[in-house]
């Protein structure tokens, strides 16, 4: 069986927990906050590609199934 479903839901959990980190890092100056901002943010539009993609296989072995 296709174990894409669960690689690809362990991406979005580190995405997630890499947001939540990036989120809550100290910040030690307004450019390492900027840069943490970024990386929340990089790591939130790719999060959101990912669940996209998953679902679509999740739909595409729905069709499959018989």
């Amino acid at each position: 069986s296709c174990e894409c479903p669960r690689h690809l839901a362990e991406l979005i959990q580190k995405l997630d927990a890499f947001e939540r980190y990036s989120d809550d890092c100290m910040s030690r100056s307004v450019e390492d906050s900027l840069l943490h901002r970024h990386l929340g943010d990089v790591s939130n539009q790719a999060r959101a590609m990912i669940e996209s993609a998953l679902a679509r296989v999740i739909a595409a072995e729905r069709e499959n199934v018989v």
